[in-house]
Parts: C-alpha cells; sequence; structure tokens
C-alpha cells in the first residue's frame, strides 16, 4: 500500500507520413518481418483514409459518442503502454501546469525530441477537502460534493487535464504531434461500505441523487451513485473536446477489491458506456481471477521499493510470477527518496533488472508510480548517480514508445510456463 505524504494504433494520416516512415523503420528494427508487414499496413492505411475522417466506434447500446476529437478509447486492447500516476485534487497538492507535465510528455537529448509516457492516470485518496476516496485512512468518508469537487478539479481551465492538453497542443505547433493520441484514466471514488470487507459500516451520508438521500448501506444505492459519478465524467470529457487527449477509461482507486464493492457491477456498466475499468492492487491483494471483478487492465505493485517493514528480496521475483501466472502487467515503483538515499538508487536498479528478465520491458504495458515529482526532479538533477537512472528508465521508456507507434501492442497475459 501507498500512501503519500505530499489505443489502439491510431491509423496513420497523410500529413504524418514522416512519422509513418519512422514508424517502418523501428519496426524493422525491434519486430522484424512482421513488424515490416503490420507497419506497411498502418502506412497504407493511413494514406487511404486520414487521420481527420478516423472515427472511434462505440459499443452498440452505448449513449456517450465519439469522434477524433476529446474522444473515448472502446477497445479491449490497452490502448496504453506506459501508464504514470499524476497525483491531483488531494489536500495540499501542487497544481499540475503546463510546465509540470513536460518531464513526463516528452525529452530533449542532444536535439533529437522523444516521446515518454503515454497514459497519464489522474489520481488521488483523498479529496480536495481532505475527506478520504477510499478506505485506506481513518478520515471522513468522502460525500457527493467531495466527488464533485474531485471532478471540478481534473475539468478546471488552466491545469490539469487542460494543462497537459494545452502542452501537445504547443508541442504541435512546434511539429511534435504524436501518432497516437495521449491516453488519459479519471480516479473513481469508491463507494464507501466501511473499513471491513465483512460488513458495512456506514459513518455518515454520502448526499441526494434526484432529490433522494441515497443510503450506503443499500448496494444499489452505491451503484447509483457510481454510475452517476461515470456519467458526470463522460459528460464533461465530452463538453471538453480536449484535442490531444483521449478517455481510457476509470480507475478503481481501492488497492484492493471486496465483494461488498460490487466491482463487476460497476466494471459492467462502465463497459456499456464504452470504457474500460483500470485497477493497480496493492501486494499481495491482486486477484488471479481479476476479471471476474470486472477489470479490464490490472498492473500489479511489487511494493518492494518502499521497504517500510522488512521486504523479503524475493519480492520482486514473487511479484513478476504472480503477474505472469495470471495474465496482470507491473508497476515500476520509485519515489523522491532515491534522491537522498543511496539504498533506494539499489532499489530502482533492482526493478530495472527483474523487469528486464522477465520481459515486462519488451511485452507488457507499465505503470509508474513516482510519488510526486520524483520523475521530474530526476529529470531536472545534476547528481550523476540520478542522472544515470532518470537516463536508463527514460531510454527504456522511448523505446517502448517507438515500438508502440510502430504498431507492436504490448499485451497483458498469462504465461503459459506459469500455468
Amino acid at each position: 500500500m501507498r500512501l503519500l505524504t505530499s489505443s489502439p494504433t491510431q491509423l496513420l494520416s497523410t500529413g504524418c507520413i514522416a512519422e509513418a516512415i519512422i514508424g517502418l523503420m523501428t519496426a524493422i528494427q525491434f519486430m522484424g518481418r512482421a513488424g515490416v508487414l503490420f507497419a506497411c499496413t498502418l502506412l497504407v492505411a493511413g494514406f487511404a483514409f486520414g487521420q481527420e475522417g478516423e472515427a472511434i466506434k462505440i459499443k452498440a447500446g452505448a449513449e456517450i459518442s465519439a469522434n477524433a476529437r476529446g474522444s473515448i478509447v472502446t477497445s479491449k486492447t490497452n490502448s496504453i503502454t506506459d501508464l504514470v500516476l499524476i497525483y491531483e485534487a488531494g489536500a495540499g497538492r501542487q497544481p499540475w501546469t503546463m510546465d509540470g507535465f513536460k518531464p513526463y510528455v516528452y525529452r530533449e537529448v542532444e536535439g533529437k525530441f522523444e516521446w515518454l509516457f503515454d497514459g497519464f492516470l489522474f489520481i488521488d485518496f483523498l479529496a480536495p477537502s481532505g475527506a478520504r476516496l477510499c478506505p485506506i485512512t481513518q478520515r471522513k468518508d468522502a460525500t457527493k460534493r467531495d466527488w464533485q469537487e474531485l471532478m471540478d478539479q481534473y475539468f478546471q481551465d488552466g491545469q490539469s487535464l487542460a494543462a497537459l492538453d494545452q502542452l501537445l497542443d504547443s508541442l504541435a505547433a512546434k511539429g511534435h504531434k504524436p501518432i497516437r493520441k495521449r491516453q488519459v484514466v479519471i480516479t473513481l471514488p469508491t463507494p464507501m461500505t466501511g473499513s471491513d470487507p465483512n460488513r458495512v459500516v456506514i459513518t455518515s451520508e454520502w448526499g441526494e441523487l434526484d432529490g433522494k438521500t441515497l443510503d450506503f448501506n443499500q448496494a444499489e444505492e452505491r451503484l447509483r451513485a457510481a454510475r452517476w459519478y461515470v456519467d458526470e465524467v463522460l459528460k464533461r470529457w465530452q463538453e471538453k473536446n480536449y484535442k490531444h487527449l483521449e478517455l481510457a477509461g476509470f480507475y478503481w482507486v481501492f488497492e484492493r477489491a471486496w465483494q461488498v464493492h460490487h466491482t463487476q457491477e460497476i466494471g459492467a456498466y462502465i463497459h456499456s458506456k464504452g470504457s474500460h475499468l483500470y485497477w493497480i492492487p496493492s501486494w499481495p491483494q491482486g486477484r488471479k481471477n481479476w476479471q471476474q471483478y470486472g477489470f479490464d487492465f490490472v498492473y500489479q505493485q511489487p511494493n518492494y521499493f518502499f521497504h517500510r517493514q522488512p521486504t523479503p528480496t524475493d519480492r520482486l521475483e514473487a511479484a513478476c510470477q504472480f503477474a505472469e501466472g495470471c495474465g496482470t502487467s507491473m508497476e515500476m515503483e520509485f519515489n523522491k527518496d532515491l534522491l537522498t538515499k543511496p539504498a533506494f538508487l539499489t532499489y530502482f536498479d533492482e526493478y530495472l533488472r527483474a523487469y528486464e528478465k522477465h520481459q515486462v520491458w519488451e511485452r507488457r504495458p507499465v505503470a509508474y508510480y513516482e510519488g510526486h515529482g520524483a520523475w521530474s526532479d530526476m529529470a531536472n538533477s545534476q547528481e550523476p548517480s540520478v542522472k544515470s537512472r532518470y537516463k536508463a528508465l527514460a531510454d527504456i521508456i522511448a523505446r517502448r514508445q517507438r515500438k508502440a507507434d510502430a504498431g507492436f501492442v504490448f499485451r497483458q497475459e498469462a504465461d503459459a510456463m506459469h500455468n
């Protein structure tokens, strides 16, 4: 458990010929003949259709339409290769601005421009008021007003989602436009049932919908609140119509999944809207039958980096094997401790080696927990030991992005040898 103190590849357009050629060359490097064939297919498709004519299909019966701008991703393939956690909205958080996003979106090395994270998870476990959005603290439960203020924070003008879109727009004006739109995942607060997985204990009222006070002792009332939140986020997303962002889905913010939360029903509703449900469980809370809980994409936390308690030296190995066995992705974990404590540089290195050994970097989507600003500090650090770690991971991410741009699909799937 971590507590903080502080699309599928799109068809190429005739306006992206240079990027298409780069993708073709990258495919040759990474994927051999199969990659070349796939990249050529994308290139021809791009010439035939063009980006402006592109449309994203919504499942039959979905109420939210999509278009080439401000669209919603609906494929069952994870559209995100590298998903970074963006902590925003909780009490005391610093706002995310265009400048703040720069080290996460791209890097420039000796005049060479490279894309970094292609997915952004807007997350917090606390509301702006300080109320808890999931049962991992002893604070008061969040209310409907807290849920509304969380959305207000994400959708405000000038920062957060808007700042990310504005940064991408400014880069596009300079000739740097990603082949694939950047993906966004929005936190879904937990409809609170208390802190015990075996019983429901409601300590405060959540609020009203349609003039009726919801009773969270009733499962259907909790589900009704969750559906309201999903609908409200989708409505606001369509209204904002971001130029360079796609909504990939929602994030179950509690790092555990209890039966009383009815995540399967919540996931089914999200699916009916043409969207997805993401989850990043703490160790050892991941579930081998995670699909039965309604989740589409799951990243396992090893919880090795933090060492708050004696942590087995084989934790990374165990977590990787667990993910391989049940078909989930992995999370890379680090925070600002590595800036000042040498032991944490070693932990960081161990993640890189373990994920290389288990082919995580080559095959699977990855989520990145960096505390809140550690990646930015690493990017700007002049300390050689920190700079070298930043370069090592940035090189990995940039390489993965080139592969994704060339059409390679990073998948979460079970390894046959572990079944």
